[in-house]
């Protein structure tokens, strides 16, 4: 007794008895504190932890103590219910507190954070997702000043039931480790992706297979990754019997050959034509491009993955993440309801280590351009839960005085940025003077600072004039084939389908049988 411990890789469940079928109160999460309690009985533990090191939910058995306010020294206000463990009359505040309002609605002014593990009583009667409760002021921080007026809440009924259900049981999970290309994180969930993952006991690829974790399947991120594998925890009742193949990327990768769509808004005939001999794996397209064209091309390339970028011309201006946001959700949105959306990957931006793009406007560096993206993230990760969204591909190359930072010196002081995402967009260009082998260079280069990180090389090209458009199309299937040596590359798309600027001539496919060659391999 007295002694602590570390809760492992993949948290702890803690039951209110030392059993497998006891009750399931929690799970404290990976590395948290806890206090041993006594002796082990039936391999099981008794410890004390942290109400705030738990994960959501907590199902606790027993009401949490009276809080003890009143009108002279509580707070009256609105809460949304999800973010309580309400027991009877009283409920405990989540670990991440909760907003406190005048009225039952997210328009309600704010009154102030009820903090983390608060008990507050609930004092009237539920409108919509919101709840009435009692908080001691000394709970509530940043108390607005003055004070709204706060909506009176219906009072509650005579008696002492619960105001609603209890909670039901939490699911028993079986802990795992799955291959972080096949799981997309927010928080503390993970989605597994289209192919479904490989539950197993190892943090990596020979390791013993548990189950098989079903696509589309939610499951608990249990602690930090260990090389290629994220520990998880996932619920008994999804968990299937192991698969005879295994879900992880093969060791020789399966990159994906495709186009970038035009460069202007609107999308020729002579376009369509061009993918169809192409056969393309995947596609590129800008979220201005108009429904109707991707409608169409969606409907002649039913199987193939998607690059949707959040396209915004900056022209110089200063945009912050809310207005970048703002300016482009609605495009996304709308191209999101005709693409496939779990084929979809969103490129948030474009080359922002360039002025045109942002740089020296909008940020100075990739330290700033960090903070940028990150705000921006979350905004769009809030709004379309369960989307892929990669770091936006880089200009390639050194720095150019007053127009250019290094892509090397740019993408580092960004890290933090990448590793959030849930892929990493890459530019890459050669010539007659810049040798094919330099783009793969630039490649492997990224691939060494972010080892197990999903790539797409969204844009790629010879991107000069000395070579003939045959030249062009055998050295393309070329570079395909060298990708197929990086498993971490998920496909590539070429730069252009189209494009009305003259500086992009010399990588137009349209009109110049490009796709017709590769279209045979």
């Amino acid at each position: 007794a007295g002694q602590m411990g570390i809760a492992g890789p993949h948290g702890i469940n803690l039951r209110d008895k030392p059993s497998r079928d006891a009750h399931n109160i929690g799970l404290v999460r990976a590395g948290s504190t806890v206090l041993l309690d006594g002796e082990a009985q039936n391999n099981y533990l008794p410890v004390k932890a942290k109400r705030s090191d738990f994960m959501e939910p907590v199902a606790l058995t027993e009401l949490p103590p009276e809080p003890g306010v009143g009108p002279e020294t509580g707070q009256l206000g609105w809460v949304l219910h999800r973010y309580l463990d309400i027991r009877d009359r009283l409920a405990v505040v989540s670990r991440y507190g909760v907003n406190l309002r005048s009225k039952p609605d997210p328009e309600g002014s704010n009154v102030g954070l009820v903090k983390s593990s608060a008990t507050v009583r609930i004092v009237g009667q539920t409108e919509g997702d919101y709840l009435p409760i009692m908080a001691n002021l000394d709970d509530v921080l940043n108390l607005a000043s003055p004070l709204p007026t706060i909506q009176e809440p219906v009072p509650l009924p005579p008696g002492s039931g619960p105001i609603v259900p209890p909670p039901a049981p939490l699911h028993d999970t079986t802990p795992g480790w799955v291959h972080k290309s096949n799981i997309t994180g927010q928080g503390d969930s993970g989605l597994i992706g289209p192919e479904g993952a490989t539950l197993r006991n190892a943090p990596q690829r020979n390791g013993e297979k548990v189950g098989f974790v079903p696509a589309g399947a939610v499951v608990i991120l249990a602690g930090n990754p260990i090389g290629e594998y994220q520990p998880v925890r996932v619920d008994d009742d999804l968990l299937r019997p192991p698969a005879a193949g295994g879900s992880e990327p093969p060791i020789l990768g399966q990159a994906k050959i495709g186009l970038h769509a035009s460069a202007d808004p609107d999308i020729p005939n002579e376009e369509f034509e061009e993918f169809r001999l192409l056969r393309p794996g995947i596609i590129k397209v800008l979220s201005f491009h108009s429904p109707q064209d991707l409608s169409r091309l969606n409907a002649q390339h039913k199987d193939v993955d998607w690059i949707l970028r959040a396209f915004l011309d900056f022209g110089g201006r200063n945009i912050s993440p809310a207005q970048f946001y703002n300016d482009t959700i609605s495009d996304v949105q709308r191209a999101l309801e005709i693409l496939p959306r779990d084929r979809v990957v969103i490129e948030l931006h474009n080359e922002p280590n360039i002025k045109a793009e942002g740089l020296f406007s909008s940020w100075q560096n990739g330290t700033e351009f960090n903070r940028w993206w990150l705000d921006l993230l979350k905004r769009y990760r809030d709004t379309l839960p369960g989307l892929r969204f990669a770091y936006p591909g880089l200009s390639p190359g050194t720095m150019v005085s007053g127009l250019k930072q290094d892509h090397i010196q740019f993408i580092e002081a960004s890290r933090e940025a990448v590793e959030a995402a849930d892929g990493l967009a890459i530019h890459t260009y050669w010539s007659h003077v810049y040798p094919m082998s330099r783009a793969l260079d630039v490649i492997d280069d990224y691939i060494s600072r972010f080892r197990s990180t999903p790539i797409w090389v969204t844009e790629a090209s010879n991107n000069k004039g000395q070579n003939t458009p045959t030249q062009k199309a055998l050295e393309y299937l070329r570079f395909w084939r060298e990708l197929q040596d990086r498993p971490v590359v998920r496909g590539v798309t070429y730069f252009v389908a189209s494009a009305s600027n003259p500086a992009f001539n010399d990588e137009v496919w349209v009109g110049n049988g490009i796709a017709t060659i590769v279209g045979r391999r």
